[in-house]
C-alpha cells in the first residue's frame, strides 16, 4: 500500500518540527518530574490519571507528527510550467462580479478564512492543471462556473 504524502511548505514544515520538539522536550520534562501517587487509600488517585491521559495525548500527537514528518513532500512548484495551476499556486478566480483569491496548498496547511484551500478540497481540486483564461466548473454542493483571472507562485 502506498503511504499517504503530506505536502508541506518550507513554513509549514519549520512550524510541525517546532511543535515536535517542544512537545518532545515537554513530554521529558514531565516525565522526569515523576508522576504522581497511584493510590489515594483504595482508589486510583485523580492527579495519576489525570498525568496517565496527558502523556497519552503527547504521545499520540508525537507519533501523528513523526508519521507526517517521515512523509513529507515540500512544495516545489515547477517554474517552467508556472502558468499551470498546482500546488503552492496563488490564484485569482471571477465567479460573477466577485473575484476570489486562493492559495493553494496541502491539508496540513489548508485555512479557509486567510484563503488557504487544500488540494483535495474541490475548489483546489476543479483549479489543479488550468491556466489563467480558463473556465473551470467547481464541483461542490452546486456546480459553480469560475474564470481564472491570474496564477501565480511565490518562488517563481
Amino acid at each position: 500500500m502506498k503511504e499517504k504524502k503530506y505536502y508541506l511548505s518550507n513554513e509549514g514544515l519549520k512550524k510541525l518540527e517546532e511543535e515536535y520538539n517542544k512537545l518532545k522536550q515537554y513530554k521529558i520534562n514531565k516525565t522526569e518530574m515523576g508522576s504522581p501517587k497511584m493510590l489515594e487509600s483504595e482508589d486510583i488517585s485523580s492527579e495519576f490519571i489525570s498525568f496517565q491521559e496527558d502523556l497519552e495525548l503527547m504521545e499520540g500527537r508525537l507519533a501523528e507528527l513523526e508519521t507526517i514528518l517521515n512523509h513529507v513532500e515540500i512544495i516545489n512548484p515547477d517554474c517552467k510550467q508556472k502558468d499551470l495551476i498546482a500546488l503552492g499556486s496563488k490564484v485569482k478566480v471571477s465567479i460573477g462580479k466577485e473575484i476570489n483569491e486562493y492559495h493553494i496548498v496541502g491539508t496540513l496547511e489548508a485555512d479557509s478564512l486567510s484563503g488557504k484551500i487544500s488540494d483535495e478540497s474541490p475548489i483546489g481540486k476543479s483549479l489543479i492543471g488550468h491556466k489563467k483564461g480558463d473556465i473551470v466548473i467547481i464541483h461542490a454542493n452546486k456546480n459553480i462556473s469560475c474564470k481564472i483571472v491570474d496564477v501565480k507562485f511565490d518562488s517563481c
